[in-house]
């Protein structure tokens, strides 16, 4: 029996038998691939800061670059009153041989959301858009298979809690 290239679902001929099992095994295999979806958009990840904080830093939620065109990063963020009255500093780190992060932006407090535009190809440069606090197009001196971690905290060293919670979702289109 031929099977399409993509999911592998079955295409029946007239020569073939056709089985209540191979449609089951279709559908479970549709059902795979259509789970997490809203259209094109896929959810990455979500995931919460339970207490107040002094900042936050998190591993970038895509195991493969490749696989995406875009992906969308929701930082939804309620501040200390301490961190209310600073400036969100956005800081990007690489595991190419830079030692120290890099600033990409100086915002003020807000929930915020970064395009990143890999564009299926992990070799090339990080670049992408922040909304959110103030708007600022990026573009790195790495690439995006060497962005090892984002950071979210003020702008200045403090020993006071800048978040008070936050919740960080991540999606992508392919």
């Amino acid at each position: 029996m031929k099977q399409t290239e993509q999911y592998g679902l079955n295409q029946w001929e007239l020569t073939d038998r056709i089985r209540m099992a191979d449609f089951n095994t279709d559908n479970a295999k549709i059902a795979a691939a259509l789970a997490g979806k809203t259209g094109r958009l896929e959810k990455i990840t979500f995931n919460s800061l339970g207490s107040p904080s002094l900042g936050l830093g998190t591993k970038p939620f895509v195991s493969n670059w490749n696989d995406w065109e875009m992906t969308l990063f929701f930082l939804h963020a309620n501040y200390t009153p301490a961190g209310a009255a600073s400036q969100l500093k956005v800081q990007f780190e690489c595991s190419n041989g830079s030692t120290q992060p890099q600033v990409v932006a100086l915002l003020e407090p807000d929930s915020l959301l970064m395009i990143f535009f890999p564009r299926h190809d992990e070799n090339s440069l990080v670049e992408g858009a922040i909304i959110g606090g103030g708007t600022k197009v990026f573009q790195m001196p790495f690439s995006f298979k060497h962005l090892s971690r984002m950071s979210f905290g003020p702008s200045t060293t403090t020993s006071q809690n800048f978040f008070q919670d936050a919740h960080i979702r991540h999606f992508g289109i392919r």
